[in-house]
């Protein structure tokens, strides 16, 4: 034990790092027995991993480095591989919490509880003197409902792969050919209610007739996006990293040769930005769809979902508002189109249909700013899929509605309007009458003129034949 603190204090002076703590890892053969491994460590207790056959969690213990360049994971999986339950990948990012990336295990040992694995198509540098750092964020297996496990949640999306949580960053030090680990906790966001789903674009009547007629055409457009909530509220979000599977379905047939079907499948992975926008034109004649790739769930319902003008209309279906109802971000990230083709001439034609689906869609980090700087967190999320059921009716063709509400607000309009042409209306005709109005008013005071001047007149008489009253003051010269 003292050896063991000496070499600890050691580290700590070389790298200024306080480890949570610390197991050193003998450099043995890749596929020793992964008991044997962590029995190297004189604090492992086997004592403290019981089994527990209904217990299909995945907990991390320990991430090294061995001897031929890899990086080995060590699982303690309660329920001893009942069902052969094994995990498939992890998240982590190795460059600092900069990027965060899921990788494949494969299975090396096992032995009752305890497993180990070789993460794919990493090479770790041993021989380095620098500290190297693994910040894993979760582990994962494939779901199955025979483990109890939520396939299809309640809005009908498909759950392919369950996460477990880890959040520690795991240190790693070569000093005096053995090398030193040390964890300390890593900060990350959970995702905790999360919905994928798809917005239908159509083209308009006009442009789809134009097409039909030059032999190819597109049924639709497909936008897909994942809506979310996560563990504490993100104040302001510039940043997304997701990954997913693009499916692609192709269909041909020619006189020639036999129509043949294929279907392929390729690993996808998309940088968001808050700032960064796309946009769709439904034809000629069609309405132009534009969003910015993160958006908050209400931008994303009121600008960019629903729609309404003379001839056009969209807007969320019921049971898309009840998917997306609490969310508080939505990710836009792909648009897929189903398209269709036909040429004939003579003797010969030519047929083609293809469409897109997408899966295993999954948000590995998230850029926040906070007081004023960017800051990367690694994500714990699953692994889902939608249902490929539009979230979204639109129509092209009179708008009823539209035309209801333009009539109601127009004739609001024209009382206003109707008010002051009659206001100016009567201002003018009072204007032409005025002569004969004047003359009314002449003709109206005319007596009371008469009578005023005859009381006038009167009092001047009376005044005329009054006598003058004697002067009681007489003025010294």
């Amino acid at each position: 034990m003292k050896k063991l603190a000496v070499l600890i204090v050691i580290f700590v002076l070389l790298l200024s790092l306080i480890p949570t703590g610390s197991v050193a890892f003998a450099e043995d053969p890749v596929y020793s027995d992964v008991l044997a491994d962590l029995q190297a460590n004189e604090d492992f207790d086997i004592n403290d991993y019981p089994i527990n056959q209904t217990d299909f969690s995945l907990n991390l213990l320990q991430v090294a480095e061995g001897n031929d360049n890899s990086l080995l994971v060590y699982v303690y999986q309660p329920s001893a591989g009942k069902y052969d339950v094994h995990a498939t990948k992890i998240r982590m990012s190795v460059d600092g919490g900069q990027n965060y990336y899921d990788y494949n295990l494969t299975l090396l040992s096992r032995n009752s509880v305890f497993f180990k694995y070789k993460i794919d198509n990493y090479v770790a540098d041993v021989s380095s003197t620098v500290s190297r750092t693994y910040d894993v964020v979760q582990i994962m297996r494939p779901a199955d409902i025979a483990l109890g496990d939520t396939v299809l949640d309640e809005h009908n999306n498909t759950i392919t792969m369950v996460n477990y949580p880890v959040n520690w960053t795991f240190t790693a030090v070569k000093h005096n050919d053995s090398v030193y680990y040390g964890k300390e906790h890593l900060d990350t966001f959970t995702v905790t209610d999360k919905y994928c789903g798809q917005l239908k674009f159509r083209y308009d009547d006009v442009t789809e007739s134009l097409q039909h007629m030059f032999g190819t055409f597109y049924n639709y457009s497909m936008l897909h996006f994942i809506a979310f909530n996560t563990d504490r509220p993100i104040e302001d979000l510039r940043g997304a990293d997701i990954s997913y599977i693009l499916n692609t379905y192709l269909y041909e047939d020619t006189m020639m040769e036999d129509a043949s079907e294929t279907v392929t499948s390729t690993s996808s992975f998309k940088s968001l930005s808050a700032t960064e926008s796309d946009s769709f034109q439904g034809g000629i004649f069609g309405h132009k769809y534009t969003w910015n790739e993160i958006m908050t769930k209400d931008d994303f319902v009121n600008n960019v979902v629903t729609h309404s003008s003379a001839f056009f209309n969209s807007q969320m279906t019921e049971s898309g508002a009840a998917d997306l109802e609490g969310k508080d971000w939505v990710l836009c990230f792909l648009v897929t189109e189903t398209q269709s083709y036909y040429q004939s001439s003579g003797m010969n034609y030519y047929e083609m249909r293809t469409y897109s689906w997408v899966t295993d869609e999954t948000i590995l980090q998230f850029t926040v700013m906070e007081h004023g700087d960017l800051v990367v967190y690694g994500v714990v999320d699953n692994y889902q899929a939608g249902d490929g059921i539009p979230d979204n009716e639109e129509n092209y063709g009179f708008n009823e509605e539209w035309w209801s509400n333009w009539w109601d607000e127009l004739k609001g309009w024209l009382k206003i309007i109707l008010i002051v042409l009659g206001v100016i209306a009567l201002g003018f005709f009072l204007y032409l009458l005025s002569p004969v109005l004047r003359l009314i008013w002449f003709v109206f005071t005319l007596p009371f003129k008469a009578i005023k001047r005859l009381v006038g007149k009167g009092k001047e008489i009376y005044s005329e034949q009054a006598p003058r009253a004697p002067s009681r003051y007489r003025y010294r010269r």
